[in-house]
């Protein structure tokens, strides 16, 4: 045996070489989805998939950073992709102060997936335009799929959610590169009874 994927609703969302445990942490986590594993040898080839066991809740539902995922951008924002650590292969990013994305939602819960990094900057987080928390997004090395904020509502409800680019550099002191702030996603859960 070579490596591992591991498979979430029939796409391949990672590849390991050991290990018994694997945790899901991109935006694309579910506890809805379908997750299976299988094993790859040396030759590429591919065993039957084992499927997981776990827990169902109702499916969450993800803003992505890409055109059309459902995030509303002002400012300038940088779009990368083809990378295969971001979710859907796509991250975007802006330094420019004043630069933000919305969304609104309905549901109980939301988390903003980010990637850290030493360039890593500041962001304010604005809920239903009330101050949430200022999130510094420094990072002495690049860590991606970060569940980087994360609100709890204890009923659902609709709600509007701003997060903006101070302009600000990251990290102790302001030491970080530079004062980008990135999105890679947002997850949103309903956790009420249906």
């Amino acid at each position: 045996m070579s490596y591992y994927e591991v498979l979430r609703d029939g796409a391949v969302i990672d590849k390991v070489a050991k290990g018994t445990y694997y945790y899901d942490h991109s935006a694309g986590a579910d506890w809805a989805a379908k997750y299976e594993v299988r094993t790859v040898n040396g030759a590429g080839l591919r065993s039957g998939l084992a499927a997981a066991d776990g827990q169902k809740r109702k499916a969450a539902r993800i803003l992505d950073d890409a055109q059309q995922g459902g995030l509303g951008f002002t400012g300038a924002w940088q779009r990368q992709s083809g990378l295969q650590p971001a979710y859907q292969g796509t991250i975007s990013r802006s330094d420019e102060k004043g630069a933000s994305f919305e969304f609104e939602f309905e549901g109980t819960q939301f988390t903003w997936f980010t990637k850290l990094g030493d360039d890593g900057g500041k962001a304010e987080v604005l809920i239903d335009g009330q101050p949430g928390a200022i999130v510094d997004t420094y990072s002495a090395d690049d860590i991606w799929g970060v569940g980087v904020y994360s609100k709890e509502f204890s009923s659902g409800g609709t709600h509007r959610v701003k997060i903006s680019v101070l302009g600000e550099r990251g990290g102790p002191h302001g030491y970080g590169k530079g004062g980008f702030v990135y999105v890679d996603g947002v997850r949103i859960q309903d956790d009420r009874r249906q």
